[in-house]
């Protein structure tokens, strides 16, 4: 008799393991699953890692198979920091860089419009090694801005100092589809950086150096009908600009700066125009011809210079006419409909 109780019991105990081992492989695989999409990290507090220590302990090793929330290491060293309260981790990694020296790195950041390889190349003169990524860390976490959006450089106290007589100029492409195939058309824009107003000087297939001279001149003409006040022209090293181009232009006593090469940057303004010119224009249009092309620059180019509001101008027109308070609401379209000017019809 006591031996079938045995064996009855046995045979429970063996569908009670099995029962709570599929519980566990379950809860394993939907603790997985959970974790997987946790986008961020799960830190404990002293009391959760006492509950943990508390049931974890009496599993041994065993504990590899199903701990979850932290690798093993971490519930090693859980475990002797448990054991012993004046227990510390080693520390890894390189040295802590010393007070002063961080702040001579914020000093010679802040005190000139360096970047970080020459802030690097500065302190080896003083006998201070400081990596590059080391620089940038300790003046992001500063607040000092990068190089190259420091309000303080020459280059920006420049632009500031002469936006209401600084002019750019730049070509942009455009792919042509007729009957004789693909082409592409070169455009010269002109922009005054401190009214944003943009000269639309034409296109070509061929912009030889005639061709970009004449540019210059209507340019220069343009400039004495509307007694436009200009002391410099920026432009990039393009091969298109001939040395002709540059002698017209300092005939009427403007200077030609040349911008660095792959500095687009500096030539923000035009270069935004023409983003925009794409954006809002030109790549709702297959372009078939120069006279084509020359209307849908016009009539954008009209559109930019009188009705469309710039975010930089207080979202106000360039052109501000006097607007009546009261009046029924009109809208003016050009291209079809693409760009519309909305405004009040005078009572």
């Amino acid at each position: 008799m006591i031996h079938w109780f045995y064996l009855i019991f046995m045979t429970f105990l063996r569908q009670r393991d099995q029962l709570l081992t599929a519980q566990v492989q379950y809860l394993k695989a939907e603790n997985k699953i959970l974790r997987s999409r946790c986008d961020f990290k799960i830190m404990t507090t002293p009391q959760e890692r006492t509950k943990l220590l508390h049931y974890g302990l009496p599993l041994g090793k065993s504990i590899k198979d199903i701990i979850g929330i932290v690798t093993y290491k971490t519930f090693q060293r859980w475990k002797r920091e448990f054991d012993d309260p004046d227990y510390r981790p080693k520390k890894v990694g390189r040295p802590r860089i010393p007070e002063t020296l961080r702040q001579l790195i914020i000093r010679l950041a802040v005190e000139n419009a360096w970047g970080y390889t020459r802030i690097k190349g500065e302190l080896l003169k003083l006998s201070h090694c400081v990596g590059r990524s080391t620089i940038r860390r300790i003046l992001k976490l500063e607040g000092v801005p990068d190089p190259y959006s420091r309000k303080d450089s020459a280059w920006h106290r420049f632009v500031q100092r002469e936006m209401e007589t600084l002019w750019a100029c730049d070509f942009f492409c455009q792919p042509v589809f007729s009957l004789f195939g693909k082409k592409f058309l070169w455009a010269l824009v002109f922009i005054h950086l401190e009214t944003r107003k943009v000269y639309y000087a034409g296109c070509t297939t061929n912009p030889k150096s005639e061709w970009v001279e004449q540019k210059a001149r209507q340019f220069c003409w343009y400039l004495n009908e509307n007694d436009a006040s200009i002391k410099y022209l920026l432009r990039d090293r393009d091969g298109k600009f001939s040395p002709k181009f540059d002698g017209i232009i300092e005939f009427e006593g403007i200077k030609v700066k040349r911008l660095p090469v792959k500095a687009p940057n500096l030539n923000a303004w035009v270069e935004s125009w023409i983003g925009s010119l794409k954006r809002e224009c030109l790549n709702h249009f297959i372009v078939i011809n120069e006279k084509h092309l020359d209307y849908l620059v016009k009539e954008y180019v009209d559109h930019y210079n009188s009705e469309r509001p710039h975010q930089s101008k207080d979202n106000k027109p360039l052109l501000q006419l006097p607007t009546p308070s009261n009046g029924d609401i009109k809208y003016k379209q050009r291209l079809g409909g693409l760009l519309k000017h909305y405004y009040r019809e005078a009572a």
